[in-house]
């Protein structure tokens, strides 16, 4: 058994390696991510387990997402939602906002820092969620005999943004309580979290919106559009340090 997950394990940090690769098409990166997160998670393997050892020297860089229409009304979701998967892949993320003539600010464009793989990864997660939501908030409305309007959609939005944190924070938990592995992976996300911290420290423009202080729902209630918000971000994936951890959060839950 130790074989096999010793080749497995280099079978997910080829394709990784493969998906890093900036000659790699969008698609096909997708594809090599996605099929080493799948052996991820059937071999429980760690994220930090892909690591070389001397990645804990690998350059920050900064990568920005233009978010096209500018005027789009769920930008800022997007760009919470960015912050929130950034930080759970050893990466953080900042908006972009542009003020109008009337005052009025419109979040243009998101920012990612981190390695390049962090940064990738991260995008690549988000991507996902992003698509997903954006698909299914208006039939999960119907769905529930509801209109598929502004307000619910926002509703949704952001309680799909809520959860997502909290599972991150459950799988941080998780981390670190997990003995065995809590000395190698720690370490590599405080080292990170520093030449984030420090990187940053340079950039002068950066609306620096933290995001340990992400704005949670806005007080607006309706219980179908929570419901639906938690439980699509109950489906979608968080990424590779996921590790089965999903079901063990969800048994504790219930």
């Amino acid at each position: 058994m130790e074989g096999k997950y010793e080749r497995m394990l280099e079978r997910a940090r080829v394709l990784m390696m493969k998906a890093e690769d900036p000659a790699a098409s969008e698609s096909e990166a997708a594809a090599d991510w996605g099929r080493a997160q799948e052996i991820m998670s059937e071999y429980a393997i760690e994220d930090w387990r892909l690591h070389k050892p001397g990645r804990m020297d690998d350059p920050i860089i900064e990568e920005n997402v233009l978010l096209l229409p500018e005027n789009n009304p769920t930008n800022r979701n997007k760009g919470a939602l960015a912050m929130i998967v950034a930080r759970g892949n050893q990466a953080t993320a900042f908006e972009n906002v542009y003020k109008k003539c009337n005052g009025r600010e419109m979040v243009v464009s998101v920012t990612f820092c981190g390695t390049e793989r962090d940064c990738r990864q991260s995008r690549m997660i988000w991507t996902s969620m992003e698509a997903y939501r954006a698909s299914h908030w208006r039939s999960a409305a119907r769905q529930d005999g509801a209109k598929p309007n502004a307000k619910w959609r926002n509703i949704y939005y952001q309680d799909f943004e809520e959860r997502v944190f909290c599972l991150y924070e459950k799988l941080r938990l998780a981390r670190e309580r997990n003995t065995l592995t809590a000395g190698a992976g720690n370490e590599l996300v405080t080292v990170r979290s520093a030449q984030i911290k420090k990187f940053l420290e340079g950039l002068e423009d950066v609306k620096k919106v933290s995001h340990e202080d992400l704005p949670l729902p806005d007080g607006a209630v309706d219980a179908k559009a929570m419901k639906e918000g938690c439980r699509a971000a109950n489906i979608v994936s968080l990424g590779l340090d996921e590790r089965h951890r999903r079901n063990q959060i969800e048994s504790k839950e219930a």
